[in-house]
């Protein structure tokens, strides 16, 4: 807890919001979110690794020079990004996710994938699974590059006879 860098502004904002009548009340609080955010951090990490032991899926571990994890459905070959929830990417980290995507898209031992962004808890779509994923405005969308959601991933990696998913792109 300590060795986190506190902002005073935000920290007195936030006790006078939510009532905090002490430091020490504040603070109790804050290690909670703390804790919240760690534990929302493991049940990512968790995600991607029962993506990556279900069959035909294999799973890379953080600062490896690999995609989260890889697959193949079918003749269709899949390198993913996992992120637990829809809301942890911010603009400048979703847009260095396209771009660590497009890297992998544009190696040798990854032509012919489809690159997806995974979000395991988010809105539901109501038009399709797949949408392109196309960040900000100097980020182009791309035929191999979507976001889907949570359910219809799971689908596809589960799907016992390993179908190639149908893309019905919005």
């Amino acid at each position: 807890f300590d060795s986190n860098v506190v902002d005073p502004f935000a920290a007195a904002i936030e006790a006078s919001i939510f009532g905090h009548e002490s430091e020490a009340e504040w603070r109790k609080s804050e290690l909670h979110r703390q804790k919240q955010k760690a534990l929302m951090n493991q049940i990512g990490e968790l995600q991607q690794a029962i993506i990556g032991r279900l069959p035909g899926w294999v799973s890379f571990d953080a600062g490896s020079d690999k995609p989260d994890v890889v697959g193949t459905r079918g003749s269709q070959k899949i390198i993913a990004e996992v992120k637990n929830k829809y809301n942890t990417m911010n603009s400048n980290s979703a847009g260095e996710t396209y771009d660590k995507l497009v890297e992998h898209l544009e190696r040798k031992e990854f032509k012919g994938y489809v690159g997806l962004v995974v979000q395991i808890v988010g809105p539901t779509q109501r038009e399709g699974h797949w949408k392109h994923f196309a960040p900000g405005k100097n980020r182009k969308a791309r035929n191999n590059l979507f976001v889907i959601a949570g359910r219809p991933s799971y689908a596809i990696a589960t799907d016992p006879e390993m179908r190639q998913p149908g893309l019905s792109v919005n």
